[in-house]
């Protein structure tokens, strides 16, 4: 895909897959108008639950 020129163009499956990965290592994806301190899309970390819940 990075030799592309154009639109990327990738397997659904392959894509969902990447993102339940990232979420499930803690990442958050904020997605276009999401609430966001500097606006438009990106990532973050999500905060850690208590230790022992």
């Amino acid at each position: 895909m990075e030799a592309s020129n154009g639109t990327v163009r990738g397997v659904i499956e392959t894509l969902t897959r990447v993102v339940e990965a990232l979420e499930g290592a803690g990442i958050e994806l904020i997605g276009e108008n999401a609430a966001s301190l500097s606006g438009g899309r990106g990532v973050r970390l999500r905060d850690r639950p208590p230790a022992g819940s």
